[in-house]
């Protein structure tokens, strides 16, 4: 879910131009049977455009990549859904170690690659004025 809708989703909207059917066609794209049917085309957007390369990213102390370990993560996440089956506490583990990861280290990466900066370590900004605030051109820059 992480990956999806913090890096996939908000890429495949924004390249969208027009903006009344961006949501149709994100939505579209976007949609659990079309993760996979979609992949390949998903994988190369996030590449181009936000720098990461999920087929061989790989978390410190891991041994497969990011997208396998994703796919691990959904499959069993459909079993507890769909099947009531319970997670291990590894299986726990690593769905969390994995969204952190997305999250804490995938995100702000991609959000630099496409020209904007994170504040709080959530909040995207595209202002490049307040990289400026509180150093001496903060007032320099202000009046421009």
């Amino acid at each position: 879910v992480a990956l999806k809708e913090t890096l996939l989703k908000p890429i495949v909207h924004g390249l969208v131009h027009a903006e009344s059917v961006a949501t149709l066609v994100t939505d579209l794209v976007m949609g659990h049977q079309s993760m996979d049917r979609y992949k390949d085309l998903l994988l190369q957007i996030l590449l181009e455009h936000g720098g990461v390369d999920l087929l061989s990213y790989k978390r410190t102390g891991s041994g497969r990549n990011i997208w396998e370990e994703i796919k691990t993560i959904r499959t069993k996440r459909n079993h507890i859904v769909h099947a009531a089956q319970v997670a291990s506490k590894e299986e726990t583990a690593l769905a969390l170690d994995v969204a952190s990861n997305v999250i804490e280290t995938l995100f702000p990466s991609v959000i630099a690659k496409m020209g904007f900066h994170l504040h709080d370590g959530y909040k995207i900004c595209a202002d490049w004025k307040c990289q400026y605030d509180g150093t001496p051109f903060e007032n320099i820059i202000k009046d421009t």
